[in-house]
C-alpha cells in the first residue's frame, strides 16, 4: 500500500484588508497556494468562536464589537485530513469603526444654549468612544458651525441666538480617529426672550396702543398681547403680532384695562409675561 500526503501550504500573502464596525475582510494573493487552499483568519487563537475559513481568496470575520481593538491573523490549511496549518501572519492590529450614534433622545433649550442627548448605539465606554456634536443654523451645515467634542452621550453649547432655528447632528469617532456617519439631523428653536419695558404710547376713549422692547428677539418673533378689565385676566382678549406694538380697539370709555405681553418662539413655546401695566381709557 502506497501512502500519500500533501505538502504544507504556504503562509498567506495579504492583498488587502478592510475593517468595518462589526466585521473585517482580508483578501489574499491567489498565486501563493493552489486554487482551493483554505484560508483562515482569526481575531484570537483560531478558535471556532473567533475565526472564519474560506476556500476562496477573500475571508470575512463577523460579529465584532464596534470601536474595539483587534489583532487579525491569517493562516492556510493544506488538504490533509486532519489538515496541517501554515505559519500564521499578523494582518493588522487596529480598531473596528464606531457605530453611528443613535437618534437624539432629548434636547433641552434655553434662550442662548441647548443640551442634546443621544444613544450610544452599541459603542463601548472602554475604549472610549468620542462623539462630536455639530449645531448650525443651516440644514446643510455650511457657514458657522458650533462643535462640541465629548466622551459622553450628551453635550451642551452656548452663545446661541434667541428664537432661532438650529440643526443638530452627532457622529462617533473610534480610537483611531476615524469618524462614523452622522445620525439623523434634528431641528429645534431656542427659546425667545421675554419682551421688556412695556408701556402705553397712545390712550384714547375707545383704543389703547401698547409698545414694548424685543429684548434681543429676532424680527419674526411672535408676541401675544393680552388685555382685561380684571387684574387676574380671568376674562381677557388676546392677539398675536410680529411687531413690537399693538393697538386694542372697541374699548369702553373711562374704563381700567390691564395689559401684559409675552413672546413665542418658532416651536410655539411661550415666554413669561412682561410686567403687567394698567391705564384708563379717556
Amino acid at each position: 500500500m502506497t501512502a500519500s500526503t500533501f505538502t504544507l501550504s504556504a503562509t498567506p500573502s495579504v492583498l488587502s484588508f478592510n475593517i468595518y464596525n462589526t466585521s473585517a475582510t482580508v483578501s489574499f494573493l491567489s498565486t501563493v497556494n493552489p486554487a482551493g487552499t483554505v484560508h483562515e483568519i482569526s481575531t484570537g487563537a483560531f478558535a471556532v468562536s473567533d475565526s472564519s475559513q474560506t476556500a476562496i481568496t477573500t475571508a470575512t470575520i463577523s460579529n465584532l464589537s464596534p470601536n474595539t481593538v483587534y489583532t487579525v491573523q491569517a493562516r492556510t490549511l493544506n488538504s490533509n485530513t486532519p489538515a496541517s496549518v501554515s505559519v500564521s501572519t499578523v494582518v493588522a492590529t487596529t480598531s473596528t469603526l464606531a457605530n453611528p450614534p443613535g437618534a437624539f433622545t432629548s434636547v433641552s433649550v434655553s434662550t442662548q444654549s441647548l443640551t442634546a442627548n443621544w444613544s450610544a448605539n452599541g459603542n463601548p465606554l472602554a475604549p472610549l468612544t468620542t462623539y462630536q456634536l455639530q449645531i448650525s443654523t443651516d440644514v446643510n451645515f455650511s457657514g458657522a458651525v458650533h462643535s462640541s467634542v465629548t466622551y459622553n452621550t450628551s453635550a451642551s453649547t452656548s452663545n446661541l441666538t434667541p428664537n432661532t432655528s438650529y440643526y443638530l447632528r452627532v457622529r462617533a469617532i473610534n480610537v483611531n480617529g476615524i469618524p462614523s456617519p452622522f445620525n439623523t439631523v434634528l431641528a429645534t428653536f431656542t427659546l425667545a426672550n421675554p419682551p421688556a419695558l412695556s408701556s402705553f404710547t397712545v390712550v384714547g376713549a375707545s383704543s389703547i396702543t401698547i409698545a414694548w422692547q424685543a429684548n434681543g428677539n429676532p424680527s419674526f418673533t411672535d408676541y401675544q398681547v393680552e388685555r382685561s378689565t380684571d387684574i387676574g385676566f380671568a376674562v381677557s382678549g388676546a392677539g398675536l403680532v410680529t411687531a413690537v406694538s399693538s393697538t386694542a380697539v372697541n374699548l369702553s370709555a373711562n374704563t381700567s384695562y390691564y395689559f401684559r405681553v409675552r413672546a413665542r418662539n418658532g416651536d410655539g413655546v411661550f415666554t413669561g409675561y412682561d410686567t403687567v401695566i394698567a391705564t384708563y381709557t379717556l
